[in-house]
């Protein structure tokens, strides 16, 4: 087997070793929670809706699409359905 002195490379201490652990973990840590923050705010920015302006429930009818009234010949009188003798 092999032993684990011997794969270490000559000229780091284990001190420096350790070290340079310590601040690649703190700089890919860093950088994690900074990518995490940016995504969650850009999920938070996609995730609004825009301001509408309030519609009403009901549209009010427009009568000029609607059936024409009967047209008012000689005696009679009509409104919007029926026509009626004078």
């Amino acid at each position: 087997m092999a032993d684990y002195a011997d794969a270490n490379p000559p000229g780091l201490s284990t001190e420096a070793r350790t070290n340079m652990r310590k601040q690649v973990l703190t700089v890919l840590a860093g950088l994690l929670i900074a990518a995490v923050t940016i995504q969650t705010a850009a999920a938070a920015r996609h995730g609004r809706k825009p301001a509408r302006a309030p519609v009403a429930a009901t549209q009010p009818r427009d009568v000029s699409h609607g059936p024409s009234a009967p047209a008012a010949t000689g005696n009679k009188s009509c409104d919007i359905i029926w026509c009626y003798q004078d």
